[in-house]
């Protein structure tokens, strides 16, 4: 076979500002080594972690969050056949592995952009170590058994449990802090 004919992919990013002086394109490339063309794409995969042509982390922050949220359904299911003790380790494995990789190399964001990631890693707290019997308790009774002035819900009763002191009692990291942590 042809030195192009194996499934290795040969691809290249050209990294460009985010903000450029002339309105001019940069010229198309036509990359070949050993006659094997090399192919131009926006982002590629490098270790783990999605590099893109204007360096902001944008792709690799989609791809984060789809894994993240994958993982969070996957403690969702699981946790209750896994004690209690254990939850530490599983929010370890299943979570924290995934934001913590190559952190040191995207995680100094901007904190507008990091704040998703923030969002989701609270909502896995919450899942693993929040007080689950109160929110159980919050939606089981029946609106019909509740007195009438207190059918409209307000406010209050939408606020989500904090989590600063299910990070702190747990001795759990912020996705800032692993960023700091590992830089």
């Amino acid at each position: 076979g042809t030195p192009c004919a194996d499934k290795i992919s040969r691809n290249f990013v050209i990294f460009k500002p985010t903000h450029r002086l002339t309105d001019q394109p940069y010229p198309d490339f036509k990359l070949k080594i050993n006659n094997c063309e090399i192919k131009h794409v926006l982002y590629t995969k490098f270790l783990g972690i999605t590099i893109d042509e204007k360096l902001n982390w944008e792709q690799h922050l989609t791809e984060l969050k789809r894994k993240l949220y994958y993982s969070i359904s996957t403690l969702s299911r699981i946790r209750h056949f896994i004690p209690d003790q254990l939850h530490k380790d599983l929010y370890y494995t299943l979570f924290e592995s995934n934001i913590s990789y190559c952190i040191s190399s995207w995680g100094n964001i901007s904190l507008a952009r990091i704040d998703p990631l923030h969002k989701i890693q609270k909502k896995a707290i919450r899942i693993l170590f929040g007080d689950a019997v109160a929110f159980i308790n919050k939606f089981m009774t029946s609106a019909r058994t509740r007195p009438l002035e207190n059918q409209i819900l307000g406010p209050s009763f939408y606020i989500r449990e904090h989590t600063k002191l299910l990070f702190k009692k747990h001795e759990i990291l912020s996705v800032q802090n692993l960023c700091t942590y590992h830089t």
